[in-house]
Parts: C-alpha cells; sequence; structure tokens
C-alpha cells in the first residue's frame, strides 16, 4: 500500500487515490464507474481452468459488474504461462522429492505458484458474468533479467517464500546453487532470458 501511494505522489496524480477493500465485496454503489481493470487477480478460486467449469460462484466478476455503468466496459489480464517459474518448480520438486509428495492428491498440474488460465475459461467467465462484446488477446514476450542474483531476487518476491521455508536454509543454499548452475542455458549476451505469456480480456456492460 505504502508504495503504491509513493507512486501516486511520484507522478503527482492528485486525483487519484487508493483503497483496500474485499474484491468479493466491493464497497462501492451500484453503477459508479465507466471502466474497470483487474490484473492478474486470479479467478482460480472459483474456476477450474484444467477441465474449463466453475467450482463456486464467482463473486469478484460479479462485484465487478455490478458497479459499472451500463455500457461500461472491464478489461483484465491473467498468466498463461511464466517459463521462469515452471522450470524453476521442475527443478525444486526433483531436488526436493517432498514437495512432490505433499502435492499428490491435489491439482498437481497447475503451477504452484500462479494461477495458469486460459482464454476460453476467461472468456467463459466474463460471459457468465454478463458481459456482452467479449474478445481476447494473447501476447508473449521475453523478460530479461541482467544476472543471476537480479532474477533470483525477482523469484523470491514471487511467492516461493512458504516452500523455502519448508526446505529450511541448507536446502536452500543446495537449491540455489543448482538453480544457478542450470541457469547457464538462459543466459545470453544481454542478460537471462524467459518467455511469459498474458492473455487480456475485454467485455462490455
Amino acid at each position: 500500500m505504502r508504495e503504491t501511494f509513493s507512486g501516486i505522489e511520484k507522478q503527482k496524480a492528485h486525483n487519484a487515490n487508493v483503497i483496500l477493500m474485499n474484491a468479493d465485496h466491493l464497497g462501492f454503489s451500484d453503477h459508479t464507474f465507466d471502466d474497470a481493470l483487474c490484473g492478474f487477480v486470479g479467478w482460480d478460486y472459483c474456476y477450474d481452468f484444467l477441465h474449463n467449469e466453475f467450482t463456486g460462484p464467482d463473486f469478484r466478476m460479479r462485484e465487478i459488474y455490478r458497479v459499472l455503468r451500463d455500457g461500461g466496459r472491464v478489461g483484465l489480464s491473467s498468466w498463461e504461462e511464466q517459463a521462469d517459474l515452471d522450470w524453476m518448480q521442475d527443478i525444486l520438486i526433483k531436488q526436493f522429492p517432498s514437495i512432490k509428495a505433499k502435492r499428490e492428491g491435489e491439482a498437481s498440474e497447475e503451477p504452484m505458484i500462479y494461477s495458469c488460465e486460459n482464454q476460453s475459461g476467461l472468456e467463459e467467465i466474463l460471459t457468465s458474468a454478463g458481459f456482452n462484446s467479449v474478445y481476447l488477446i494473447r501476447e508473449t514476450a521475453e523478460f530479461v533479467s541482467p544476472d543471476e542474483e537480479t532474477w533470483w531476487r525477482q523469484m523470491k518476491h514471487v511467492g516461493w517464500h512458504r516452500y523455502f521455508e519448508e526446505i529450511g536454509a541448507e536446502g536452500l543454499n543446495r537449491f540455489k546453487q543448482n538453480v544457478f548452475s542450470a541457469l547457464k542455458a538462459y543466459k545470453m549476451d544481454d542478460g537471462i532470458k524467459f518467455s511469459k505469456t498474458v492473455i487480456f480480456a475485454f467485455g462490455e456492460k
């Protein structure tokens, strides 16, 4: 929150504000906004993207629909694939079979760190909430880190901490060494490169 406020202050955006609230119950009146943007929230809490079916009620999209005016538009972004996280996950579960065993019986095909979503699922989420004129854009881009330590710091901030705590300090040091050794295959002259794919989905009320 503090970083977000700092960004607003830095840009001198006097007509902007940040409010923390429950996405399932937005604290705004009906028909408040012309547009809504929703970035990388994750709809796996109510939707199974492996089988393309709802597993529960979608409160979040319902709330977005409610606070939009008639003719209002929603735009959301979701991860379809993050090659660096998938690659690191494979190394982690190979080095620590206990983590892999713990995931038995779960949706182990799903990535550990992010919600891997798809176009057909996002389209169904929007249309089921009542949105019309739904369309989607899929984009893949290369992300470059200048060196191993920078890449590692980025990885530590995306949700790996709970697994790092599980393997302990000694296990983490061994894991980091193995990762750095394997990273050589992805290191080019201008840095370490991995691709990421994002889906942008849009709809109109």
